[in-house]
């Protein structure tokens, strides 16, 4: 995987800014596009969860030998 540390870590700024507006926008209670607060916390998990998959895929592929 030649672009895993870009990968992970432009997913992990996503996840850190969609935590963040997820956090304000439920203290303030703005709304962006008409989108809930748990909209956001959603969106972070989704990156987290993805940054996991790529994580342990790299973890697999290296193990085995295959890069």
């Amino acid at each position: 995987m030649p672009f895993y540390k870009a990968i992970v870590w432009v997913f992990l700024v996503l996840a850190i800014a969609g935590l963040v507006v997820g956090i304000l926008a439920k203290g303030i209670g703005f709304q962006i596009a008409g989108l809930a607060p748990i909209s956001y916390l959603r969106f972070t998990g989704i990156c987290l969860l993805f940054v996991i998959a790529v994580s342990l895929v790299e973890l697999a592929t290296k193990a085995k030998g295959y890069m």
